[in-house]
Formats: C-alpha cells, structure tokens, sequence
C-alpha cells in the first residue's frame, strides 16, 4: 500500500513566493511609465516649494490631476501622432506663428516717441489666424499680451562675499563696452553696480525691441576668464525682480557634470520677499553657500497691453485676466509654461466658466526666443520685445483624449494613476516581501523534502511489516501448529517438551509483531495525521486489553501541537510504563496523566502495584532495558525522567521542554 504524499498549500504558497513577489515588483515598476514618474516627481517639488514659501497650493491642481493629464497626452500621441495629438505642441506652434507674424508690424507697438502703444488689432486680425485656429480646435479662447521692456530697476539687495571675481574699470573697458543706440552708463557706474552690466548689454544688443529682461524662471549668463556672469528674472509673491549672480568661470566649463554650482537651483531663495526684514541675512547665507556676488535690483515695473481680445470677453476682462495669471509666482516656476493648468481662483471672475489655462512667454532673447524654438537673430523679420499668450479652456483636459476610453481602459488608468502617486511605498513593500521570500521558500522546499522522505520511510516500514505478517508470521504459526498436534501424538514428556517449543514459537512472533510495530499507528503517528490525545489513548487501550489492567489515562485540553518525532516516543514510553506496572510490579490499576506546567510537558504514569525496589537507573541489571529505553527517549528531546515509589506502588515521571518540540499545526 502506499502512502499518500500531500503537499499543505501553505508550503506550496512560500516555495512560489519568489516568483509572486518578483511578478508583483514587475508589475509595480513596469505599470507606472517614467514620464509619469517624472510628472509627478515635477508637481511634488513645485508643491514642496510653495509650502516652503508660505504660499497656497494651486486650487484644484494636484498629483492625481497632472497623472491623468499625462495619460491622456500620453493616449493621444498613440492615437493621432504626436505632432497633431499634443495639446502642449500645438499650442507652442501657436505661440511661434503669433510671434513670428506680429515681427513684421512690431513698429506699430510704439509710438513715434518709441512709447510702447496698444495698436489696437482686432481679434480676427491675420496676425491671429493661428490662435483661430487654436480656438476652434480645442474649443478654447486665446488671448495676446505685449509686455515692453520696463525701465532700469533699483539695487535692493546685495551680498558680496567674492570682491575678487568683481570686474575692474580695466576688464569692464576690455570685455563690457558700453555701446550705442541704447542706454549709457559710465565705468564708475558699472564698477560700483556691476549688476548692471548684463542689463545694459541687453539693451544695447536690440535698441529699442529690447526684450523683457529673460523668460521667467530661466537663466541666461556669458562667461569669461575671470568670472560668469548670470541674470534671471523671479517673481516672489508674483512681484518681479531682475537678480544678477557672479560667480567663478568654472561654472561655465563645457564639461558634463559642470564642476561649479549655480544658484538657480536654490528654487526655494527665489520665493522669498526681497523686502523682507530678515532678506539681507538670507542673502548673505545663500551667496557664501554657493561661492558668489549676488544682486537683486526690482521691482520691475511689468506692465500688460492687451493685443488680442478673444470673442465673448472685454477688454476689461481681458486686463484683469492678464495682470492675475502675470507675472507667476516664483514657486511655480517654469511649470506654468505650454502645459494644461488650473486657472487660478482669483482668475475665475474675468473667465465665464473656464477652469483650466495655458500661458507661455515668447520673446526676441537670442535662441530664447519663442521658448528655444528659434533663433529670432536669423529671421528676416524682428520681433516685438514679448508676447504673453494665455489660452483658456472649460473642459478639462484629459477629455481630449479619454472620453472614448472603454470600462476597462478608464479602470487601467485608475489603476495607474493609484500605483504612480504610492510607487516608492509598493516598491519597497515588493522588495521586502522578495528579500522575505527568498529566504522562506528554500526553507519551505527542505521541509517538504523531509516529509517526503519521512513518509517514504513509514512507507517502507508498512511494507517490511506486511512482507513479515505474510511470510514469516504465517510459516511460524503453521510451524507452531503442527509442532502442537505433533506434541499431542507422542508421549507425555515428549509432547510438554514440543508444547513448550509451541509456545516460544508464539512468543517470538508476539515479539517480532512488538518490534515492527503496529504499521497504522505508527504511520499515523510520525506523519502526524492523528493528533497525541488519540494516539496515547490508542496506546492505553491496546494495553488495557493486552494485559488485562485498568488503564486511566487523563490528557489536559491545552496540550500543544508537538513534532511526530516527540509523539511517537511519548507512545513509546506509556506503553512500556503500564507494560513494567503489570510485569514487574504486579499492578492492576494504572493511572496515566498528560499536562503542562510552567511550559513543560509532564507525563506521569502511577499504579497500585508492588513498587519499585531501585529507584537510580543507572543500578539496574543490564536486562532492565525498559527504564533505560524511557531515560534515553526524555533526554533526546531536552528532557528528564525519574522513578518513584509511592504508598500504594510507583510511578514514573517524563517532563519535556515545549520550546524545541512543538510541531506544525
């Protein structure tokens, strides 16, 4: 017969954990594009800024909002092409053909005096055909703003911890000539506001189409042997300030990672108000922490002339609409530029209904023009100083491209937008339960492969057992048999003698069946199909009725689950106590109990026999097996044993540690 080998699906579950885990870390990592990642890494930061600030967080606009704004880009360009699907390129195309056509009427934007003047275009004017077209398209209003050069700002602020890397009167004659055709400054001027020098410069490069002094957010510099000298424009608390930084020429070294460190990466000192009590300390703290001179002149006197009014607005509204989206708080940085946004509360009331915008600024700032798209200084037309362009929309959006999503794609992209915002806390759950499995699955394979092999063993000792009942039992009784009728046809002293031989025949295969044991029980017991109660009160049973004693065995409710290996010797030395009670004390009554104590397990198994006459084992003839078998069975497993002789006969006590001998349950 042979054993059934199951497997317990918990084993099954931990030798396969590696392989779940793996596909769970997969799946995490491989759910959330990088695009996406990086989307909201973008928004996290800006976020991270403006609470840094003080100021509010954009109404509306959140981490799971810019997550579905990037799937729905991200569906469309799979749908239409990226050229024709993006929302953002199309709308920067718009940005360079209104740019690029304004250029041939930019002197229409100043008046004969070269005062900056609202030419009054209308909104259908050819100069717009691509905002139209914008318009229809994306069911939006487009508006137009030329924003003129302001006039040169005041010093408000200055940390000058590197005099070193200031110029010279000499390097200023040498490297930063004053020229004609836009405002002049003398050497000891520039010498005592070097600040000046790179608002001078732009000034004098385009006369009068100077651009607005730099994109907001971006940075522009030239570099020389002796120093590099930065500019950029910031708007803390949406105020505009020109802030210049001169610092070592090694910042400007054509070598990847640049071996100096800038200071526009400081997003965080560019939201705070340079009017501020406690700016100067700031200042200071920021300029030695990144080795420079730094300059903060404004505010900038930013003024909006409206170029374009969209049908179904004011001018009215489109002025108030214009100077609350502009300038942008520093902490949005360059964010707010060709992407979809929430239109800003205080906005809503110049808009009828339309929640989110997108706004960019265009100007003739070398190969800064149009956002980097082209170099205005090779184009055979000339640009107006900036242009803002705002578009604004009612619908959100991501409808662009997920109103003909299906249940299941609208169900993948929650799922999406669900992993993206908690990815690092699914990633390292995964990596833990990895690590976890790695070491749980092994353990789980050797555990399975211990049970095999131990119940390949049970299996052979069934078959030895039934090969012995079926060979060598039956030929010793047969034996037995005729040995006996033999006996009984010969003479009297022959025939005891034959009967006697009968007997040791039958003896020895009581033996045999003793030694190989009860196939059932044994099975039962060392792969642990049966629980201990059931096992000992088996044991007590066969006992009983083998040798004709009262057996009470008493087992506790709370015994634990204990290894097949400790239950089968816990079987073994009740058996053999109640066997010594009846043989060599003479008992008829055996009381066994089964309990715990203080973690111990205690077995104690007392008659009403003789008693015992030597209590040490260790005296005993070497035919006393049976004590020693019980000593050698307690001591396997940690524990002890003791005899000991009561009034009414003796008794033996095993007790076990639980720690060490517990089994699974």
């Amino acid at each position: 017969m042979k054993v059934a080998i199951k497997t317990r699906w918990y084993i099954r579950v931990l030798q396969f954990s590696p392989l779940v885990a793996g596909m769970l870390l997969t799946f995490v990592w491989l759910a959330v594009p990088t695009g996406l990642r990086a989307q909201i890494d973008t928004v996290r930061e800006y976020q991270a800024i403006a609470q840094a600030s003080g100021e509010a967080p954009i109404e509306g606009y959140d981490e799971k909002t810019a997550a579905e704004q990037w799937l729905a880009a991200d569906r469309a360009y799979a749908k239409y092409g990226r050229t024709e699907a993006s929302l953002s390129d199309s709308f920067q195309t718009m940005t360079q053909d209104v740019l690029d056509a304004t250029g041939s009427k930019a002197s229409e934007l100043f008046s004969a005096s070269g005062e900056p003047v609202d030419p009054g275009w209308p909104a259908d004017n050819p100069v717009f055909a691509s905002a139209r077209e914008f318009e229809k398209r994306f069911d939006a209003r487009v508006y137009v703003y030329f924003l003129p050069d302001p006039p040169a700002p005041s010093l408000v602020a200055s940390s000058v911890p590197r005099p070193d890397l200031l110029p010279t009167p000499s390097e200023i004659r040498s490297q930063y000539p004053p020229l004609g055709g836009g405002p002049q400054y003398d050497i000891e001027t520039l010498v005592a506001d070097p600040w000046l020098i790179p608002w001078m410069q732009n000034r004098q490069s385009y006369t009068a189409h100077a651009p607005f002094p730099g994109n907001f957010d971006q940075t522009t510099g030239t570099g020389g042997e002796a120093r590099a000298i930065f500019e950029g424009v910031r708007s803390p608390g949406r105020v505009p300030y020109f802030y210049v930084w001169v610092t070592t020429p090694d910042i400007m070294a054509d070598t990847q990672p640049m071996p100096g460190t800038d200071i526009s990466a400081d997003r965080t000192f560019f939201t705070i108000d340079p009017q501020a009590p406690t700016y100067r300390e700031r200042l200071d703290e920021v300029a030695r922490k990144y080795n420079c001179n730094v300059f903060v002149a404004g505010p900038l006197s930013m003024r909006l002339i409206t170029l374009r009014i969209p049908a179904g607005s004011t001018a009215e509204k489109t002025a108030g609409l214009g100077n609350t989206v502009w300038p942008p708080p520093a902490s949005r940085g360059s964010s707010y530029y060709g992407s979809p946004e929430k239109l800003p509360a205080e906005a809503s009331q110049y808009e009828d209904g339309a929640t989110w915008m997108m706004t960019s600024l265009a100007n003739g700032n070398t190969a800064q023009a149009a956002m980097g798209v082209v170099d205005f200084t090779t184009s055979p037309v000339t640009p107006p100083q900036t242009l803002v362009v705002l578009a604004t929309m009612h619908d959100s959006p991501t409808a662009y491209s997920s109103q003909d999503l299906t249940p299941s794609g609208r169900f993948w992209q929650q799922v999406q937008v669900f992993l993206a915002l908690r990815q690092a806390q699914f990633l390292g759950g995964a990596a833990v339960l990895l690590a976890m499995a790695l070491v749980a699955s092994p353990a789980a394979f050797l555990m399975e492969r211990r049970r095999i092999t131990q119940l390949l063993v049970l299996e052979e000792m069934e078959r030895v057992q039934q090969d012995a009942h079926d060979k060598v039992y039956n030929r010793l009784s047969a034996l037995s048999k005729r040995v006996e009728i033999t006996g009984e046809a010969l003479s009297s002293e022959v025939g005891r003698s034959l009967e006697q031989v009968a007997d040791d025949i039958r003896d020895t295969v009581t033996d045999l069946q003793d030694i190989l044991g009860d196939a059932r029980q044994r099975t039962a017991s060392l792969a642990g199909t049966d629980p201990l109660r059931s096992q000992l009160e088996s044991v007590a049973r066969e006992q009983a009725a083998r040798l004709g004693v009262v057996v009470d065995l008493q087992v506790a409710d709370a015994i634990p689950v204990l290894s097949a290996q400790t239950g089968w010797d816990l079987q073994c030395v009740l058996e053999e106590a109640i066997n010594n009670s009846v043989e060599h004390g003479g008992a008829t009554r055996v009381v066994a109990t089964v309990g715990v104590e203080d973690d111990t397990l205690v077995v104690r198994v007392a008659d009403d026999g003789s008693g015992m006459a030597v209590k040490d084992v260790d005296a005993l003839p070497e035919e006393h097996m049976g004590l020693r078998s019980m000593r050698n069975r307690a001591e396997r497993h940690g524990g002890t044993f003791a005899t000991v002789t009561t009034e009414s006969g003796a008794a033996v006590e095993l007790r076990l540690p639980v720690k060490g001998n517990q089994g699974a349950g």
